[in-house]
Order: structure tokens, then C-alpha cells, then sequence
């Protein structure tokens, strides 16, 4: 059974918040996506300053991973002349841009734009190889936050084709909670047909599948 800070000790909870707050500006990416992954999972909403003070620091950490990347990439040529190349740093990755995008979504707070546009580019084309329990919690995080976050139409074409090539895969449940989702992208982005035909599909194989 999933905790919930709401019944297990919310005073505990918001003590914590209030506690970390002033180091939030100062926490590396690992720390802070944890921090937010892990209140994001207990079902604790520390407040709309918090949470803004939160996405402050998501941008700052992928602002810094954007930077190393970029060094380490107008590096590349003399360290490949050098010897062996390392190992150089390619800004957040996607699991790390997933727990911020979603651990704020979950906190009741709206992901800023930037960190939106990253998590799509990062996990659009990963989104056919995850496994349905995965897939569906993103779809189902984004789709049940306040407000509900709408993905874009690249990443919605990448949904619907992971969802209809692993279709088989799902237990029925999933796809409940997946129908339940697309049906709300579609009504933020009512013109995007794939996300209308997956909608159709999910429904009919509920039905007859």
C-alpha cells in the first residue's frame, strides 16, 4: 500500500518542506529529484510558494546539466586528440526530468514551460520501449494534475503509437487508467487526431478486446 502523507503525519511533512526550503536553490539535480519524487509519491502538497520555489530550482539544476553539456561538447575535438574520451556529461537525463516534471505535477504545481519542453524531447522518443506501468502513471500524472498539464502534439504521437504497438501488454486496469488520460489530453488539445483515434481505439478494446 502506497504511503500518504495526508493520514500518515502531515504536520511531519510540512515540517520537512519548511525545513529544505531555503536549500532548495542549492541542491544538486540527484537531491532535488528525489526531494520532489519522493513528496510527489506520498501525496504531500507543501503549498504553491513552495512548489514555485521548487520549479526555481528545477530550472537552475537544468540550466547547470544544459551548461556542462554544452562545455564538454565544444571540448569533445581536444579531448578526443588527447587520448580515450570520457565520459562528459549530457544535461538531466530523462529519468531525472520525469521525477521533476511529475513530483511537481503530483505536488500541485504546474512544471515550468522550459522543464516541460525538455521532459518531452527527452522522454517522447523513449516512450515505445517503457513498460505499461510506467507509461500509464506519466500519462496519468500529467492528465490528473491542477491544471491538467497538455503534452504536446510530438509527444501525443508518440503516446499513441507506444500505446497501440504494447496494447497487449496492458492489464485492463491500465488501460482504464489510460483511456481516463487520453481522454483528457483530448480535451486540451481537441484538433489532435491522434490523440482522438487512440482515445477511440483504448475504448473499443476495453469493450471487445
Amino acid at each position: 500500500m502506497d504511503l500518504d502523507a495526508r493520514v500518515s503525519n502531515p504536520d511531519w511533512y510540512d515540517a520537512l518542506c519548511r525545513h529544505v526550503a531555503a536549500w532548495l536553490p542549492l541542491m544538486p539535480a540527484d537531491a532535488l529529484c528525489e526531494l520532489v519524487g519522493a513528496l510527489g509519491a506520498l501525496g504531500h502538497a507543501p503549498g504553491a510558494a513552495w512548489v514555485d520555489r521548487c520549479g526555481a530550482a528545477a530550472l537552475r539544476v537544468m540550466a547547470q546539466a544544459q551548461a556542462a553539456a554544452a562545455r564538454a561538447g565544444a571540448g569533445s575535438a581536444a579531448a578526443s586528440a588527447a587520448g580515450p574520451a570520457l565520459q562528459r556529461p549530457t544535461g538531466l537525463t530523462s529519468v531525472q526530468l520525469e521525477a521533476l516534471v511529475c513530483g511537481m505535477a503530483r505536488l500541485g504545481g504546474a512544471p515550468p514551460a522550459a522543464l516541460l519542453q525538455s521532459f518531452y524531447a527527452s522522454t517522447g522518443p523513449q516512450l515505445a520501449s517503457m513498460p505499461p506501468d510506467r507509461l500509464t502513471a506519466i500519462a496519468s500524472t500529467l492528465a490528473g494534475a491542477s491544471p491538467p498539464v497538455a503534452p504536446e502534439p510530438d509527444w501525443l504521437d508518440e503516446l499513441a503509437a507506444a500505446v497501440r504497438q504494447g496494447v497487449m501488454s496492458y492489464s485492463l486496469v491500465q488501460l482504464d487508467a489510460m483511456a481516463r488520460a487520453v481522454a483528457v489530453f483530448q480535451g486540451l488539445r481537441p484538433t489532435h487526431g491522434p490523440t482522438a483515434d487512440l482515445l477511440a481505439f483504448l475504448r473499443e478494446f476495453c469493450l471487445y478486446g
